[in-house]
């Protein structure tokens, strides 16, 4: 494809790493919705080049932008080459890119039920093998088998090969809530989606044990209430995030493979209220979204599920090496956090984010934060903190925990 002059190319919402396996040298672009099959690797000179795309410059003011600015000279033939790339990759906001999301998201409407994204690579995709591993964790975790008084289990959402004892901690103690539960609400981080919105599906999540079915007549009253646009804007989001998958295939496996009713929803960053300063209240997709679980809460046993790690510190998320005085500060910071999360007020855990500015990468605030109003008055009790290193020289961790809520 040739862009015209007076095109104005924007990037969508995508990310990228740097990457050097010796044939390819420069930051490998990666869309979230994976919808095309190619990758397109950005020599780091041209770098630059992706802050320009946001739609405000056109084609022609492109190179004289770039040299003003960077004091990088682009051609305009190297230019229409790499936006061709980008189009090709379908990573432009345009109609090629619409057009190949709305087929994505037809087809992941035609399916029986959500595809297992991590499986096979995180987990044994073999209900009997899944079954083993769980079992054997279990087996190691000091908590006994909880009741069923339990309101909501903050879990992590980590890989189970790092996170296995909290876990294990927190779903034998959530034992008998999953058990005896009717309706799940299943709260998770929206990893692809930086700005806090609420993301549901009408699709299905299946684990190795079978499908949870999706509690479709709940989604539609959301959907009503909300607004369908909103609601679902993201929807394909689903098919690839791992925070609601490896949350729900432990509760599944504590159900001993039984099926429960599922409302699976995803929630972006909350960094505008954290960082910000801005007013929570605000949000008034929150505040539907709570009014309408409370009133279904009341009238059936409901389990809230929350799906979250803690903190993400040291160079694998471009911060400065850990040692061990720095692990022992972080450790403190957490306590704090963890205990704002356990009073049961979600204004004190917010402020208690806030109050750090999020500088520790807290992955699990938002769906944590939701979960704490849908629940009103509670306390939690935590378990099983740990640091779960995060690079090969261990100067990098991602914190996790388990946190219940009667």
């Amino acid at each position: 494809m040739t862009f015209a002059a007076a095109d104005r190319p924007k990037l969508r919402q995508i990310g990228g790493r740097p990457i050097n396996d010796g044939g390819h040298n420069g930051l490998l672009l990666r869309d979230p919705l994976n919808l095309c099959e190619h990758s397109v690797v950005l020599p780091h000179a041209l770098t630059p080049v992706l802050g320009m795309l946001d739609g405000s410059h056109t084609v022609e003011q492109l190179p004289a932008r770039l040299q003003s600015r960077f004091n990088l000279t682009v051609g305009s033939a190297q230019l229409q080459q790499l936006l061709a790339a980008l189009d090709d990759a379908k990573l432009l906001e345009n109609d090629n890119s619409a057009r190949a999301q709305a087929q994505a998201v037809a087809d992941f409407h035609h399916l029986p039920h959500r595809a297992l994204s991590s499986a096979d690579g995180s987990y044994p995709a073999e209900p009997e093998a899944l079954r083993e591993m769980f079992d054997a964790y279990l087996a190691e975790a000091a908590t006994a088998a909880g009741t069923a008084d339990y309101r909501a289990l903050f879990s992590p959402h980590i890989d189970y090969g790092r996170g296995h004892s909290a876990y294990a901690a927190l779903w034998q103690a959530g034992a008998g809530a999953a058990q005896q539960a009717e309706l799940v609400i299943l709260i998770g981080t929206d990893h692809s989606l930086g700005e806090p919105e609420l993301t549901l599906t009408r699709q299905s999540y299946a684990t190795p044990y079978g499908v949870l079915p999706t509690e479709l007549d709940l989604v539609a009253e959301l959907s009503d209430t909300l607004g369908a646009a909103r609601v679902f804007a993201h929807e394909l989001h689903h098919r690839g995030e791992h925070s609601l998958e490896l949350v729900a295939n432990w509760l599944h496996h504590m159900r001993g493979g039984r099926p429960v009713a599922l409302l699976p929803v995803l929630v972006g960053s909350l960094g505008t209220y954290v960082r910000g300063g801005a007013d929570i209240s605000s949000n008034h997709a929150f505040e539907g979204f709570i009014a309408q679980c409370q009133a279904v809460m009341r009238s059936r046993r409901t389990l809230v599920v929350i799906s979250g790690d803690l903190s993400h510190v040291g160079p694998a998320f471009e911060g400065a090496a850990l040692r061990a005085a720095g692990k022992d500060k972080l450790r403190k910071s957490d306590a704090a956090i963890i205990a704002a999360a356990s009073s049961g007020r979600p204004d004190r855990f917010l402020s208690s984010v806030a109050a750090i500015s999020d500088r520790t990468n807290i992955c699990g605030v938002a769906p944590l934060y939701l979960g704490l109003r849908l629940l009103g008055d509670s306390q939690g009790h935590s378990m099983a903190y740990q640091h779960c290193p995060a690079d090969d020289t261990d100067t990098s961790v991602v914190s996790v925990c388990g946190i219940t809520f009667a």
